[in-house]
């Protein structure tokens, strides 16, 4: 009897559990369908920068779903030494409804090589407010902005060096001349055998 108890009673807090779990989940889809984040920069389409430039770019917080305005709490979590976030706060009130700009300052140093790759990850978490006047974090969204460096004319190749293009060009010339002398000697000597002949 004591067994049966005990296994009623571990039944009915893993249900009990399966609830609350299913409860907060509930609870807290409303907030991650109202709040979105989006930009122009992703894996096929990265952020194309000149080593040592320097890059503004937006990205664009979303609140157009669910029932009441948010407030969202931005981050840099990888690359804060190439970018910043560039507004005066890093806390974003959206309306229901609306969109709010993000301003991020991408600043590349001299010494990044062409073609070389790069990305910043930025964190964007919502604060909720409890009923004693404090608050909280609630939902979260990553997005990573990949970077890649190019050269002025927007490639991620480096530039040919005038060096090496005479440099290949001497070397086909010098291996032509030869190729012509070995044709010509060859040319000569069949021709000195038919005469003796």
């Amino acid at each position: 009897m004591k067994i049966e108890k005990l296994k009623s009673k571990k039944i009915k807090q893993r249900y009990n559990l399966g609830i609350a779990i299913l409860l907060i989940s509930m609870l807290s889809i409303p907030n991650a369908l109202a709040f979105a984040v989006s930009t122009a920069y992703w894996e096929g389409s990265p952020l194309k920068i000149m080593a040592g430039e320097t890059k503004d770019i937006q990205v664009v917080l979303q609140n157009m779903a669910g029932g009441e305005n948010i407030t969202v709490k931005a981050k840099i979590s990888e690359g804060e030494d190439i970018a910043k976030i560039s507004d005066a706060s890093d806390i974003y009130e959206i309306p229901l409804g609306t969109k709010k700009e993000v301003n991020i300052q991408i600043k590349v140093p001299e010494n990044y090589k062409i073609g070389g790759k790069d990305s910043i990850k930025l964190s964007f978490t919502t604060i909720t407010t409890g009923t004693g006047g404090g608050f909280g974090f609630g939902s979260s969204i990553d997005k990573t902005i990949p970077i890649l460096i190019v050269n002025k004319k927007g490639e991620a190749k480096e530039p040919t060096n005038l060096w090496l293009v005479v440099l290949i060009i001497g070397i086909l010339i010098v291996v032509i001349g030869i190729i012509i002398i070995f044709i010509r000697r060859n040319k000569i000597n069949k021709t000195a055998i038919k005469i003796k002949k």
